[in-house]
């Protein structure tokens, strides 16, 4: 029988490891070579493609808590050494390490010519395989989201709303340099996806829910929220409506946001102060607690595995879906062990 604990005191939300589990199996399920007409589904924008807006959500919860604890009345404590190299090399040592691996597909499987040049690009643009620009995107984030925080200590109302206008005075730019520039669209569109102040209002989200975590949202509010965002996807998907500010990654433009916070929000407010005692809990707080190294897998994975698995397996999508989640799941649990044994080697030689 399932058993129900309340939330430790340490602050650790355990909903949003299921959260993170629940986003990774979302990725590695967008990222199965679907066809057009699976890709008509309701099931992609309304619930695959929130994969990225969940992870920005608990990333901007998660985020302003640790900088709660760490703020000592100026921004620049949030800088320190000690304290950013605890959160870059938290997500550096894995990432460079499955970077490495990439590297050795591109000269052993693809028989890839490299020079310096292109790896250190490939690197600071987050790698080869689909989903590489959440490497740079996230590492943004954690440089830049002490300005965020500073944001919201004077009201987190106000801190929401000036990520909102950014968030919203970033497309105006990007559209017009498009518009000025637009022999260039796929130059544009690449640096594009690679700038985190897309993401800037789900992230902001995520924090404003932090300081606003034990004030209910009323219900006509959050309905209102999630019908502009329901309207918004039903429109792109099935129309050939479009907002011309939005010129990119529609499918996850801040307009989203309004339809999956409200989801999360009732998710959040069920569920944050419960654990399930079970087996498959205790698989999914560990498939949440490596979902960056699952993440980073998956790229691995699909980018020069996936098609030869896929010759010798020829079911339906739907088994190789949970193939590829299988595979990823385990190989990114894998990583997440093996980082752990070298940093705990590391820290014996101190």
């Amino acid at each position: 029988m399932t058993t129900k604990y309340i939330q430790p005191r340490s602050g650790r939300v355990m909903i949003f490891d299921y959260l993170k589990a629940v986003a990774i199996f979302l990725v590695i399920a967008n990222h199965t070579p679907w066809s057009d007409q699976e890709l008509r589904s309701p099931f992609v924008p309304f619930l695959i493609n929130m994969a990225v807006p969940i992870f920005m959500i608990v990333s901007g919860y998660t985020l302003a808590l640790t900088s709660e604890r760490q703020y000592d009345e100026n921004i620049s404590s949030l800088y320190k050494l000690q304290i950013m190299k605890k959160k870059i090399s938290r997500y550096l040592l894995p990432y460079f390490m499955i970077f490495i691996l990439q590297i050795l597909a591109e000269v052993f499987i693809r028989k890839a010519g490299l020079e310096f040049r292109g790896v250190f690009s490939s690197f600071i643009t987050g790698g080869y395989g689909p989903g590489s620009y959440y490497i740079p995107v996230f590492f943004q984030v954690i440089l830049l989201y002490p300005f965020i925080f500073r944001f919201f200590l004077k009201g987190s109302l106000r801190g929401l709303f000036i990520c909102g206008i950014l968030n919203i005075m970033y497309e105006i730019a990007v559209t017009i340099v498009l518009n000025n520039l637009g022999a260039y669209r796929p130059v544009i569109g690449e640096t594009y996806r690679l700038i985190m102040l897309r993401y800037l209002f789900m992230i902001a989200l995520g924090t404003w829910l932090y300081f606003n975590k034990n004030v209910r949202i009323k219900k006509s509010t959050l309905a209102i929220m999630f019908a502009v965002g329901l309207s918004y996807l039903l429109l792109l998907q099935y129309t050939d409506f479009r907002l011309r500010i939005f010129n990119f990654w529609q499918y996850t433009c801040m307009i989203t946001a309004f339809y999956i916070f409200p989801i999360f929000y009732l998710v959040f407010r069920k569920f944050r102060k419960i654990r399930m005692n079970s087996f498959v809990s205790d698989i999914l707080m560990l498939i949440g607690k490596a979902s960056f190294h699952i993440y980073l897998v998956q790229m691995l994975y699909y980018h020069y595995f996936g098609f030869r698995i896929w010759r010798i397996i020829t079911a339906d999508k739907v088994i190789q879906m949970l193939i590829n989640i299988l595979i990823c799941c385990l190989g990114g649990i894998a990583l997440l062990k093996l980082e752990q044994l070298l940093r705990g080697s590391s820290a014996d030689r101190k």
